[in-house]
């Protein structure tokens, strides 16, 4: 649909509604519709008046665009004219670029609604035409949406992408992102980033024969969708400032939520008065899903008012000016009678005798405690009198503190000036400054300031900011799940953000193909796996088994206690853990290479970890749609013995077709240049898969022979214990062996998608029972 179609539904839909009618007038210039060339008609498609055709210095047939000379292929038996019919209704210098372009003007009618000055005053819409346009809109971002995960999807199409960005002069370091649907704020962070790279979608539909094939010509993205998406995204903007203000938990916030939410109301009431129809349909819905816990003064938590009260800068100035404004505003649209100034005062004044009434709770609490403080100081103070002809005990006899000190502390507090309005103001500084002036105040503000403004997303499966009740916290009851998440800051130490939607796609997109997360789990849950690992040792019985795990020769080593072992919780030595005649050199729990491949399906502990909200939220903002992990592995790297890895990719191992695999490394020690760590080939993940490990009837064997890769090209990735490092499935990366005295434990996850993608039949991986996804989106 065209950008006037949505204006333009509004014409028929209201009639009986509303006789005022805006029709625009559309001017718009018909595309040239190209006849497809066949052997028998070369050269005379109309497409050939725009382009010369000539062949390069080796020979290949060339079509040169004779307005902007831009070269495409042209081969007759390769290459058809689609392409160059493309180029044509997108080239900036084609001559009738400007004449195609669609015209929306109102034409002026002085019985449908226009002011004196001509201009289109208020009208209503029906629902129908709201319908609609939502509708429409849903459609652009969808198709928006699906174009990114088409490209984000494989390492060859972004790398595509991004040339094609490099050709259309686009710089950007953040790239393409997806979103979760049901959650706003991340659909904003997809369609500002998406916005940018629009002539980058042209020339990627030029370049790739399959993108419009596969997503299907009608799906692909248009100027209109881009145009709607801007429009969707402004109106979304002002949300993803104050979600990110509110969400904060390392400041005081809740003094300023009451502020936030007369933003959001005041936003969405210009949102319905404008003239753009997406932002007023945007805004009406929004208005009547925000009403529902916003509409009356009652709705709102009384201590989010009494933060408000509390700040210093505000008091009840912010609220009498927020609830004028919402009374003016509702007076208005719903023709409501009384008098504004009255409305606001009772509103008002129910705060004011809710707030007094806490006040005095604290009074009692806290009085006698102030009064033996403020006794013994005045002890300290000695008042020099010189007889009864004493200036200062006459002023005093005549009452001459009267007027203030009969005023109760909270009256002083409200009728002193309020606070200016300044960046470094620091409202818990204030408060332990003023605590001697206004101490029963003061006690209330250090416990209505320590509430976090804290939302929990029930309509999301996981979050990357950790505010979600899973599928055990839900069994909770609600005062223990709100100590739970109102506490948690107050009880652990300060540590950086699991990381951000930016550094999650740079590690695929335009980074290094691995990424260090540091800090992604505490040291009890390292503690915790390391704790139940020592347990599974203890119940092994290598007498049963005695498997040896080495990648410098896995063909060799690999049996049916290997293959068996994807379905299973398998134990694996080191190769250099026996002697000659075939018994252990050393205890089993320092002799063990490996565990696998099944522990996130059959330890409680293992699966816990490895199912967790934070590892769906890093793989949701990797754009994985039905992720699957399909083996876990418990490495020991033991010291002195734990076997070299020799450089591979995960691809390989674990293939899907498009590639999909991802790896999950968590340190669990430690790891160093001297036992053991990781070393990569920072975006060697570009260059695509090299070879494939298969199982077939002959056992299991690689397709190719193995690279010769130039160790000077290798960096090490030394991580502390409890570091995850994200690998991407195409990075060349290996560890040496680890001849030091310390071990370097690490537990790994490989996850693939299942959604658009097809497991390979020969993958040494053959599970009976198909694993079910960490989530569905």
């Amino acid at each position: 649909m065209e950008a006037s179609n949505i204006e333009n539904i509004s014409s028929d839909d209201n009639q009986g509604t509303d006789k005022r009618k805006v029709q625009p007038v559309v001017n718009q210039t018909k595309k040239k519709k190209a006849k497809t060339m066949d052997s028998n008609r070369k050269g005379r498609s109309r497409v050939w008046e725009d382009f010369d055709k000539f062949s390069d210095d080796e020979g290949e047939k060339k079509a040169k665009c004779k307005h902007c000379l831009k070269i495409f292929a042209a081969d007759p038996t390769r290459n058809g004219t689609s392409a160059l019919n493309r180029h044509i209704i997108s080239c900036e210098k084609h001559p009738e670029k400007l004449k195609g372009q669609t015209n929306i003007f109102l034409k002026k009618n002085d019985d449908v609604g226009a002011g004196p000055s001509g201009e289109v005053k208020s009208w209503k819409f029906c629902a129908k035409t709201s319908r609609k346009a939502i509708a429409e809109m849903s459609s652009c971002i969808d198709r928006i949406r699906n174009a990114i995960r088409y490209i984000r999807i494989s390492p060859k199409r972004l790398e595509l992408f991004k040339r094609c960005a490099k050709v259309s002069n686009i710089e950007s370091k953040a790239l393409l992102c997806l979103d979760c649907p049901t959650r706003w704020n991340s659909t904003y962070e997809m369609l500002i980033r998406a916005e940018k790279f629009e002539k980058a979608f042209e020339e990627y539909d030029l370049e790739e024969s399959n993108y419009r094939n596969d997503l299907g010509t009608n799906d692909v993205p248009t100027t209109t969708d881009w145009h709607y998406a801007r429009r969707f995204a402004k109106s979304l903007e002002k949300f993803k400032q104050i979600t990110v203000r509110a969400s904060s938990s390392t400041n005081v916030v809740v003094n300023l939520f009451f502020k936030d939410v007369m933003e959001i109301d005041n936003h969405l009431r210009d949102l319905k008065g404008s003239s753009d129809l997406i932002s007023r349909v945007t805004g009406s819905k929004m208005q009547e899903k925000f009403e529902k816990y916003w509409k009356h003064e009652s709705d709102m938590n009384k201590l989010l008012y009494f933060a408000a009260i509390l700040d210093p800068r505000q008091k009840f100035r912010v609220l009498k000016s927020g609830y004028t404004i919402v009374c003016t505003s509702e007076k208005k649209e719903k023709n409501k009678e009384g008098d504004i100034d009255k409305m606001v005062d009772v509103i008002l004044k129910n705060i004011n005798g809710a707030f007094e009434l806490l006040f005095q709770e604290y009074k009692l609490i806290y009085d006698s405690e102030i009064s033996n403080k403020t006794t013994e100081n005045e002890e300290n103070v000695q008042v020099f009198s010189e007889g009864d002809g004493d200036f200062f005990a006459k002023f005093q006899s005549s009452g001459g503190f009267s007027s203030y000190n009969n005023k109760s502390e909270l009256q002083k507090y409200l009728e002193d000036k309020e606070e200016g309005w300044y960046p470094s103001f620091d409202i818990l500084q204030w408060w332990k400054s003023s605590s001697s002036r206004y101490p029963i105040l003061s006690k209330m503000a250090k416990d209505i300031f320590a509430i976090p403004v804290s939302s929990v997303a029930s309509e999301s499966a996981f979050s990357t900011g950790g505010r979600v009740i899973d599928a055990y916290r839900s069994s909770l009851s609600a005062p223990v799940v709100e100590a739970l998440i109102c506490t948690q800051d107050w009880i652990r130490k300060s540590r950086k953000d699991i990381t951000s939607m930016e550094e999650l796609t740079s590690f695929d997109d335009i980074g290094k193909g691995y990424l260090v997360i540091e800090s992604f789990s505490n040291t009890d849950e390292v503690e915790a796996l390391r704790k139940r690992m020592d347990q599974l040792l203890d119940g092994f019985d290598c007498s049963s088994s005695a498997s040896i795990f080495s990648t410098k020769n896995q063909q060799k080593t690999s049996d049916d206690y290997f293959y068996e072992s994807a379905e299973k919780i398998s134990f694996f030595f080191e190769e250099k853990a026996f002697d000659d005649d075939g018994k252990l050199k050393q205890p089993k729990q320092l002799s063990i290479n490996k565990v696998g491949h099944a522990l996130h399906d059959h330890d409680p502990v293992f699966k816990k970890v490895s199912c967790s909200d934070k590892m769906s939220g890093i793989l949701h903002s990797l754009g994985y749609k039905r992720p699957v992990i399909i083996q876990s592995m418990y490495i020991f790297k033991q010291p002195g013995i734990g076997g070299e890895v020799v450089p591979h990719q995960d691809n390989s191992f674990l293939y899907t077709d498009p590639p999909t695999c991802t790896g999950l490394w968590l340190a669990l020690e430690d790891a160093t240049i001297v036992n053991g760590c990781l070393w990569a080939i920072p975006g060697s993940h570009k260059d695509g898969l090299v070879r494939r490990f298969i199982r077939d009837d002959n056992g299991v064997h690689f397709d190719k022979p193995s690279p010769t890769y130039d160790q000077k090209d290798f960096v090490p990735v030394e991580v502390k214990a409890g570091s995850l490092v994200i690998i991407h499935g195409d990075l060349i990366h290996q560890s040496f062996e680890n001849q030091s005295s310390k071990s370097r434990h690490a537990y790994s996850l490989h996850v693939v998608d299942t959604h658009g993608c097809k497991w390979a039949a020969d993958n040494w991986i053959r599970r009976k029972v198909d694993p079910e996804p960490l989530y569905a989106s």
